[in-house]
């Protein structure tokens, strides 16, 4: 999960957030300063603030706790208009916390450090379905025999921790590839547990699929989604369109004269 945030301050607030960021991340880069680089962003929850690295040279600060990172500015204003605060949140912290927590966490840490914030924007999502007990195999065999049917231009197939099948390019991307193959290889302790607790039902299986769908902000507009609030009111509708119209793999052949008659996979 990705997005933006457009916030209102009261100039002391500001001030004062930015100072004790700015000793944060001084005390990050000069660890014998005797200051600390970590902040309560949260009650009990803390943030280590380290200088913002992308291309987004108006992001100065980087606030990372529990696998998220909350990059902030050091002014209000930009030359394009007010400056925003962007989150990420990528697969471990959202698997361990879901979206929906990680959205009010944040925007309970900055109200509570003076911000009001006006509005948010989302500009990327990545929906992921777990099979667990499913080989990746049947899905490799119809995409070898071009049974599917999909609105996407593009399409690859590589070999990485098994193979991986790719259709479509940013901003609407689907890859399907073997979960369990790159679970062993990576050796990851939290995302090991992550999948056991959350997507594996409590053990390993022989075999296990993922089907990641990645969603950048135009093809979310395309659905009518331009906020977090959006994408929670309107994600059932955002997968049966990916699943049904966008992509689907059938059992046999596919006649493009009649595509609905093809049985789905």
């Amino acid at each position: 999960l990705e997005y933006s945030i457009i916030h209102t301050w009261a100039p002391a607030r500001w001030d004062h957030f930015c100072r004790t960021l700015e000793n944060a991340r001084h005390a990050s880069e000069h660890p014998v300063s005797g200051c600390s680089p970590m902040i309560e962003f949260l009650p009990g929850r803390f943030a280590r603030v380290d200088t913002a690295i992308g291309p987004r040279r108006t992001l100065n600060y980087q606030l990372a706790f529990d696998g998220i990172s909350v990059l902030v500015p050091n002014s209000l204003q930009t030359g394009n208009g007010p400056a925003r605060i962007v989150v990420r949140a990528p697969g471990q912290p959202s698997l361990f916390l879901g979206a929906a927590a990680i959205h009010r966490d944040v925007q309970l840490a900055l109200e509570r450090w003076g911000a009001t914030i006006t509005s948010d924007h989302i500009t990327r999502v990545d929906l992921a379905l777990d099979l667990p007990g499913t080989s990746v195999e049947p899905f490799v065999a119809a995409y070898d025999d071009r049974r599917y049917i999909t609105w996407a231009k593009t399409r690859n197939k590589y070999e990485s921790n098994g193979v991986t099948v790719v259709l479509g390019a940013p901003p609407l991307r689907l890859s399907i590839y073997d979960k369990l193959a790159e679970t062993t290889k990576h050796q990851d302790a939290l995302v090991h547990a992550a999948l056991l607790q959350h997507r594996w039902f409590g053990s390993v299986p022989t075999a296990a699929t993922r089907v990641e769908y990645q969603v950048r902000r135009p093809a979310l507009l395309h659905r009518g989604i331009d906020s977090v609030a959006d994408y929670f009111r309107l994600r059932g509708d955002l997968v049966a369109y990916l699943t049904r119209e966008w992509v689907r793999f059938t059992c046999g052949p596919v006649d493009k004269n009649q595509t609905l008659r093809a049985r789905t996979l």
